[in-house]
């Protein structure tokens, strides 16, 4: 499958410095309009500037499936909306954030390094929006600072654990953002307004992640440690015992804490990431399934390909034999946003 990178598909390798970039026509109706034709998608950007953030709508015909690749230095912070279509970004290290049809999702991303698959065609309204101005925005609905710094250093991930649907409410919001029949400086202000309601419409949705916590500061930062010491060595051989003396906490802390502010249990969440990196392996390198059997953590490969099938319904060996769009609708929609 081909892959592009962000300067190939859109003539700049960092999309905030494209944002930036004087437009190739006249605004319209608030918004710049920036076409997209290339060998895999035919379509249009439109995006409208507003100072602490970005309000950017696509809509693509995909010629065939492809492979963005991405690599942002500074954080990512957005809100995206899957109107039509969908994405399925993996990192690095193979963790991934499926967005389905319909379906919305806010991502923080202290650096962004891996590559986007589209397989169909899609419409989809993008929010970029500083990390500071987020916080004065979530301030003013009544989070405290301290919520708000445990809350993004812990999870610093995504803030749902899986992409939610779009909402009634937010499809009319969206569509009067997009079809407004303002021009000039109005129109524009109108967009960040409306953008401003669509974005606290999300953390309305989503708030209850944002909940008060019982944990101390120096148990979240080491929580946050472990996790990020997991995603690194998940494919190492993890012993519990060793991972608390590691790390100065007792284990019982550790499976209570974990499982309170992620939502799995310490194992749980290995398993989970050694399953995401095999299927990337699998459906992005030429290594035998012993190879990634044993790349991902799994003494014994009939162990892996037993765990492998329960995970995702395929076995190993059936991924590369499936049609890659068809296989990508129907595990995106079971295991991968779990």
């Amino acid at each position: 499958m081909e892959s592009l990178t962000l300067q190939q598909f859109y003539g700049d390798a960092l999309l905030k410095a494209l944002f930036l970039t004087p437009p190739l026509q006249e605004s319209y109706k608030g918004f710049q309009i920036r076409p997209l034709s290339n060998h895999v998608v035919e379509g249009i950007m439109r995006y409208c500037h507003c100072e602490q953030f970005v309000v950017c709508y696509q809509e693509w015909t995909v010629k065939k499936p492809f492979n963005l690749l991405v690599e942002h230095p500074e954080h990512m912070v957005k809100f995206q909306f899957e109107i039509e279509g969908s994405s399925f970004f993996t990192n690095i290290e193979g963790k991934q954030i499926p967005i389905p049809n319909g379906h919305q999702q806010f991502i923080y991303l202290p650096t962004t390094k891996g590559s986007l698959y589209y397989p169909v065609s899609r419409k989809v309204l993008d929010i970029h929006i500083e990390f500071d101005f987020l916080l004065s925005v979530l301030r003013g609905q009544g989070f405290t600072q301290t919520q708000l710094k445990e809350h993004f250093l812990v999870n610093s991930w995504t803030f749902f654990r899986k992409a939610i649907p779009i909402s009634l409410d937010q499809e009319n919001l969206i569509g009067d953002l997009l079809s407004h029949s303002y021009q000039g400086t109005f129109a524009k202000d109108y967009i960040r307004c409306k953008a401003i309601e669509i974005m606290l419409s999300v953390f309305s949705k989503g708030t209850e992640s944002l909940g008060y916590t019982s944990w101390k500061s120096e148990d979240l930062h080491i929580l946050q440690e472990i996790k990020l010491y997991l995603d690194r060595s998940f494919g190492e051989d993890l012993q519990l015992k060793n991972i608390c003396r590691s790390f100065g906490i007792n284990d019982f802390k550790l499976k209570k804490a974990f499982k309170e502010r992620y939502g799995d249990t310490v194992f749980g969440y290995i398993r989970k990431a050694r399953m995401k990196h095999a299927l990337y392996l699998l459906l992005n390198s030429e290594m035998g399934i012993k190879e990634i059997s044993y790349a991902c953590g799994f003494k014994y490969p009939h162990h892996f390909s037993q765990l492998f099938y329960q995970h995702y319904n395929y076995r190993p060996r059936e991924i590369r034999s499936k049609n890659t769009t068809e296989l990508y609708r129907s595990i995106s929609t079971k295991s991968l946003a779990v």
